[in-house]
């Protein structure tokens, strides 16, 4: 019987031809896995947590940035703030926010020259563009009070922001009676933003 007599150079040969066989397959392992893994400027989906920053960040709205629904024509601008308030006539300004950021709280800026039962009202709106609309945040200003003012909500809720699905939008008014030297000044968001990306939200007139 004939026996195969391996010399130490074959078996050098075979161990080095099966590691380069092992390293090329987790190599190519390592570039599906690489590929299939999102990136850390890709979108979140609505249905991922993210993972956030401790910080809070912080949205201001300017109030001349507010936009009538009956017009802008007889409204005024006035260090910052939007004069000439009328009675239940809505103003609005959209907001802006990173995919899956957490929106915590809210803070309402207005100016009363005169004490007034009147009061400001604030919310933050989530809306579909398919006729739902929601208000999650809340927050108004307290009446019999004058020159500037500044309250927040005290009433926990969060909303999760979703782009792929919600517009957000701040609406402000005012209930009582007419009150044209009224002010609003400014809304404030208060959020915590994904601690993947940093984000600068750009305010636009």
């Amino acid at each position: 019987m004939t026996r195969l007599k391996l010399e130490p150079k074959t078996f050098v040969s075979i161990g080095l031809t099966l590691v380069m066989f092992i390293s090329g397959a987790a190599w190519q392992n390592a570039r599906a896995q690489a590929a299939s893994a999102p990136s850390d400027g890709a979108a979140l989906a609505p249905n991922r947590p993210a993972v956030l920053s401790p910080t809070l960040s912080y949205y201001f709205i300017s109030g001349n940035t507010f936009s009538a629904d009956d017009g802008p024509a007889t409204y005024g601008d006035r260090l910052g703030c939007r004069w000439g308030m009328t009675q239940k006539v809505a103003f609005t300004a959209p907001v802006h926010l990173p995919q899956a950021s957490v929106v915590v709280s809210m803070t309402l800026y207005t100016y009363f020259p005169n004490s007034t039962p009147n009061i400001a009202q604030a919310s933050f709106i989530v809306n579909n563009g398919l006729g739902f609309e929601h208000s999650t945040l809340y927050v108004t200003s307290a009446p019999f009070s004058t020159e500037y003012q500044q309250q927040e909500t005290t009433v926990t809720s969060t909303t999760t922001i979703d782009n792929q699905a919600y517009n957000y939008f701040v609406l402000w008014w005012e209930s009582g009676i007419n009150q044209p030297t009224l002010g609003v000044c400014g809304v404030r968001l208060a959020y915590y933003a994904p601690a993947s990306g940093v984000f600068l939200p750009a305010i636009e007139r």
